[in-house]
């Protein structure tokens, strides 16, 4: 396995001895975790013992867990998001929920003693017999549900992107083969011994579950934001609706990943039964044939990481679902006996793989980044409400067909479907990135509410990237040769803002906290001042070399930033965002961002002139507003001050020569498009000056409305 010498996730750094360990832990605890989600199977069999109907099942194994799902998952992935404690953030909800899930299987595995020793006869002990296996099975599914939700979020957390997906290749490795153990070794085990095989397993599961908490350490995360804090629940309730389900594109997905999943549903409640009852396979025989299947898997699932690597994960994911579609229909008609039911499980276990290898690397490069665990979330709410709803439907369905091969018709179909609702791998063209890109903007129209995708391609952004660098670079030699009163170190961290653009930055691109004082930071800083002493007299020499310190660091995070949208985060009327509270004198501030990018919002008189309207709305109806003002070099922009009245243009206060890092002065380098702003640069090289300099100006609301509306009316769509 080629590890990097030095990964980096977060705030921790690992060599390659500590990457393995890492690795090791995790995966440790990885067995575990895969082998406590196979007594599903063994709560079924226990059911099934007792006479319990199919649509019981249906419900107690796939309806209750999905609601329960439904109504924890999102309160838990927040939660977990906004923990801070000294063992980290998601390890006290995998402890509490290993702790839970233990106890419930462990009640579960000798209450059937329990039931004879508090019944009178055979028939009472029957009836608390599965009285105690529903609320335990029950008990169990909303225990666990504490792991599957936060284990997943640990790994993004600890492990380094640069090495990450060839550690799901190796967890879903571990998936594998423990499903081989499980199918070749344990199953046969449940006719005879079934308590002693739910104690064995939970035994083991705190075992290895404890290595991987003890084992693994989390890093730092920066303070929760106070604003976030102070929402009321229903706020943050509403808020986390209109992010994750207004929004088209989006809904698309999780509607696909949420009817893939009820594709499923018959095979995992009926699939064991349709082998032994309909077929009249023996389980020591399905068992073999099963792990078999999970054997494959796990020799299938590394080179499926590369695959997904090759090619996007969205056309390999159409992919397997077109397979599974094939496998399905000849199943439902062909499959006779053994042999044709191995053929068929061999043919659906490929498909499955090559589909599952997908799943996370798809949401991984389709959800927002910077709000990943919120939108898995949102799948996840989106798939509990269908399973929901169709868990019953596939048991009773399957009693009134009369047969268990039902299962092969339902997965047929349900695929199918979320096939259609990605739109079918004709759409997709050759490049992926760009042809996300475009379909997003096909499915998403660009209003105040929804968020846009980067409105450049990967290869444009990292080209911005190091066009802005180098220019900050060249300012930083001059504006420290022009005051050396300052010191390197202030100019560096506080004139220009390198350090949110490196992967040094663990946070978002505007990050609430800045971690100036360690690795690699610290490295580049130290390497970077060097150079300047070095090339005090000589300031193309110092930008060429200095440029070469940060470079990989940029890279390293390019990718991550391109997709990020946080910083729309907040702006509550399009591309303006006002301030949660008055400043003197009864004046709303306010921020600006493109918000419609590739577009300009000052191409669009319609668009900017009802973004303002909203925010002269919220100003005076939730504050009591009387004046708007902000500080920004688009006060030096015509086009952007024909938007205003002339009692604006009387009010700008000279301009701000005192560079800072932040977007009033750095953000007329940055087109409409998000790309480097060529022209602009230029300018500043030539004349060593912003080609406009930030100021502060404010009007009068009421001249503000009056000279809004003019325009809309006037000007129409466009004001050049």
């Amino acid at each position: 396995m080629n590890m990097p010498a030095i990964s980096r996730a977060g705030s921790l750094t690992y060599n390659r001895s500590q990457l393995a360990r890492l690795f090791l832990w995790l995966l440790t605890g990885s067995f575990g975790y895969c082998l406590l989600a196979n007594v599903t199977t063994l709560i079924s069999l226990s059911m099934k013992e007792l006479g319990c109907s199919n649509s019981l099942m249906g419900v107690m194994l796939g309806s209750m867990p999905a609601a329960v799902n439904f109504i924890f998952n999102p309160w838990i992935s927040t939660r977990s998001d906004r923990t801070r404690t000294a063992w980290g953030r998601r390890k006290p909800y995998l402890f509490i929920g290993m702790c839970l899930s233990a106890a419930c299987i462990l009640l579960l595995a000798w209450s059937p003693r329990l039931a004879l020793r508090i019944s009178g006869s055979a028939e009472e002990a029957c009836h608390w017999q599965l009285g105690f296996l529903i609320v335990f099975s029950v008990g169990f599914q909303v225990c666990f549900l504490l792991i599957a939700t936060t284990i997943y979020y640990l790994f993004v957390d600890v492990v380094p992107q640069a090495v990450l997906g060839r550690f799901m290749a190796f967890f879903n490795m571990c998936g594998s083969a423990v499903g081989i153990f499980f199918s070749f070794f344990l199953l046969k085990l449940s006719q005879s011994h079934m308590a002693w095989l739910y104690t064995g397993i939970t035994a083991f599961f705190v075992v290895t579950m404890m290595i991987l908490l003890l084992g693994v350490k989390e890093g730092e995360y920066a303070p929760v934001a106070p604003a976030v804090r102070e929402r009321s629940p229903l706020e943050k309730a509403r808020l986390y609706m209109r992010e994750c389900f207004s929004i088209p594109f989006y809904f698309w997905i999780f509607f696909a990943m949420g009817v893939n999943g009820v594709s499923n549903i018959c095979r995992s409640l009926f699939g064991l039964y349709f082998a032994r009852d309909t077929l009249g396979l023996d389980l020591e025989v399905i068992g073999n044939i099963n792990g078999f299947t999970s054997l494959l898997g796990f020799a299938l699932a590394y080179p499926l990481g590369y695959l997904n690597d090759r090619f996007h994960p969205l056309r390999v994911f159409f992919w397997g679902g077109a397979a599974i579609v094939l496998v399905n229909l000849l199943s439902f008609f062909w499959i006779s006996g053994l042999v044709t039911y191995a053929v068929s499980s061999v043919l659906l276990t490929v498909a499955y793989v090559v589909q599952l290898s997908a799943g996370l690397p798809l949401t991984a490069a389709l959800f927002p980044h910077s709000k990943y665990g919120q939108f898995g979330s949102a799948q996840a709410i989106f798939c509990a409400l269908m399973m929901i709803l169709f868990n019953a439907a596939a048991g009773k369905l399957t009693d009134l067909f009369g047969s268990y091969r039902f299962l092969y018709a339902w997965d047929f179909v349900f695929t199918l479907l979320a096939l259609a609702a990605l739109g079918g791998c004709s759409s997709f063209g050759s490049n992926m990135e760009e042809t996300i890109i475009t379909w997003l903007r096909k499915a998403i129209r660009c209003n105040m509410q929804e968020n846009p995708p980067p409105g450049h391609t990967l290869a444009e952004h990292r080209e911005y990237l190091h066009e802005i660098v180098r220019l900050q670079l060249f300012f930083l030699h001059g504006y420290c040769r022009e005051h050396p009163e300052e010191t390197f170190r202030d100019v560096l961290e506080k004139r220009v803002d390198i350090y949110r653009k490196t992967d040094a930055n663990p946070g978002p691109a505007d990050p609430a906290e800045c971690f100036f004082d360690r690795e690699p930071w610290l490295s580049m800083r130290e390497a970077c001042e060097m150079l300047y002493r070095k090339h005090q007299d000589n300031r193309e020499a110092f930008e060429l070399e200095a440029f070469e310190v940060f470079r990989k660091s940029l890279d390293a995070r390019c990718r991550r930033d391109w997709l990020d949208r946080s910083s729309l985060d907040g702006y509550q009327c399009g591309s303006l965002r006002h301030e949660s509270a008055l400043r003197e004198n009864k004046v709303m501030f306010f921020h600006i961002a493109n918000a419609v990018s590739p577009r300009s919002f000052l191409d669009d008189a319609e668009y900017l002139g009802g973004c303002f309207l909203r925010l002269l709305d919220i100003a005076v109806q939730q504050f009591g507003a009387e004046r708007i003002a902000t500080r920004s070099w688009l006060n030096s922009l015509p086009a952007w001050l024909a938007f205003f009245p002339a009692e604006y243009l009387n009010n700008r206060q000279p301009p701000n020569r005192d560079v800072r890092w932040y977007g009033s002065f750095w953000g007329q380098f940055i087109n409409a498009r998000g790309t480097f702003n060529s022209r602009y640069g230029q300018i500043m090289r030539r004349t060593g000056c912003f080609p406009y300099a930030p100021c502060y100006a404010e009007c009068s609301i009421p001249a503000m409305r009056r000279h809004i509306v003019s325009v809309i009316s006037t000007q129409g769509k466009h004001i050049k």
